[in-house]
């Protein structure tokens, strides 16, 4: 699912609570072994926990 994604492209994000996060995909970071897509939305970016993501497309 992220392997579609392209660094600095829009993209949705589709949370498994039905959330969709359209923004700018900044890639993954890790925190402690947890991984996390990073993805801006205007002048914040948000880190969104992999197991918490049903869908993830380019926009």
């Amino acid at each position: 699912m992220l392997n579609d994604l392209s660094r600095h492209q829009a993209c949705i994000i589709t949370t498994t609570s039905g959330d969709s996060i359209i923004g700018v995909y900044g890639g993954v970071e890790t925190r402690h072994g947890d991984w996390s897509v990073l993805v801006r939305r205007g002048a914040r970016t948000i880190s969104i926990p992999v197991e918490a993501i049903e869908a993830a497309i380019a926009a």
